[in-house]
């Protein structure tokens, strides 16, 4: 048999217990000595099962040496090549007009009597727990779902959003947490994933003018700092943070002003993160305004200027961006009247 074996993100999407029974195998491999290869963006799982640790960045070794002799915000350093306080650098932007108030939307039985507004650049976190809701107010103010009853406005104009298509025209943008099936045409090549959403601004008569196309992916890959070896390389290729960057490029071309980004940071490597939260800041910085839902409270409360808890298909508290994870956990988890902290309720 082989004596050396590589496992590559064995449990991005497995639950806690299917983790540990994976740990399991790899400690049990190591005790008939064979050697592992572990590769993940999971932090805590190297310090559960790592024995040394080697760090990769842009292709190239930045670091290695025994775990235990690096503390965690060393590794993310070493990952980042920043101090771990700069990965959530947001600039203070002063909210400005209000982009998109929802009243008493309801979608039984997932949504129910949902309000809450979004103004130019604010960022607001969505939190909860799995089947709060969170992605189904995504979907049904992208007119993917349809609603029951309750409003829309977009920017002061009551929108009437039947489909994704009179979404977008109406200047939304959702960047799906499933990119690879929903956010993407994987197999086709980064330029046309870009210029995809907005082809109006590429093609002529019909037809895509192939050197526009380029021009403005190229454009939007430097803004976004997508790494790629050329635009014509095909998206599905791409690391999951840059899959990422390729469908907000999409939409800024579009010209969308209000972002519903779900799950963004799932299944993408710290460094992707900082990358993914400083094209939110850039977003909210021209102007735009963003609802971010994310099972990972730490994140939200470190980005967002506001937070959002979801429970059973209502919004149960409204708190300020600096909150705590026991705060959100009391409104996601237990029965409490809708809380609007001090701050928020002058």
């Amino acid at each position: 048999g082989s004596s050396l074996l590589i496992f590559d993100e064995p449990t991005s999407s497995l639950s806690q217990a299917e983790t540990q029974a994976v740990f399991e195998i790899v400690k049990s491999l190591c005790l008939r000595n064979m050697g592992v290869i572990y590769i993940t963006h999971r932090l805590e799982e190297l310090r559960e099962i790592g024995d040394r640790v080697t760090v990769l960045r842009d292709g190239e070794t930045v670091h290695s040496g025994p775990l235990k002799e690096l503390s965690i915000d060393e590794l993310i350093h070493h990952m980042v090549g920043r101090e771990v306080t700069a990965i959530y650098s947001r600039t203070d932007v002063p909210p400005g007009a209000e982009l998109l108030r929802v009243e008493k939307l309801t979608r039984k039985p997932a949504l129910r009597e949902v309000s809450f507004a979004l103004r130019a650049g604010e960022i607001v976190g969505m939190a909860g727990l799995i089947g709060a809701g969170r992605t189904e107010l995504c979907r049904a103010l992208f007119g993917i779902d349809a609603i029951d009853s309750g409003n829309i406005w977009i920017a002061g104009k009551e929108a009437r959003i039947k489909s994704p298509r009179e979404a977008v025209a109406a200047g939304l943008a959702l960047i799906p947490e499933d990119r690879q099936r929903t956010g993407l045409a994987t197999a086709l090549p980064i330029a046309f994933n870009v210029t995809m959403a907005h082809l109006g601004a590429v093609s002529r008569f019909g037809f895509l003018k192939l050197s526009t196309e380029k021009q403005l992916a190229g454009e939007y890959a430097q803004k976004l700092r997508i790494k790629l070896d050329s635009s014509r390389q095909r998206a599905g290729r791409l690391s999951g943070g840059n899959q990422q960057k390729v469908v907000i490029a999409k939409w800024l071309l579009r010209g969308a002003r209000v972002f519903l980004f779900d799950e963004p940071t799932r299944g993408i490597d710290v460094g992707a993160k900082a990358e993914v939260f400083e094209v939110m800041d850039s977003l909210a910085k021209s102007g735009a305004a963003i609802l971010m839902v994310s099972s990972e409270m730490q994140e939200l409360i470190q980005v967002a200027d506001r937070i959002l808890v979801m429970r059973q298909g209502r919004i149960t508290a409204d708190l300020p961006g600096r909150t705590t994870q026991e705060q959100i956990m009391r409104y996601a988890a237990f029965d409490t009247s809708v809380t609007t902290t001090e701050e928020n309720s002058e």
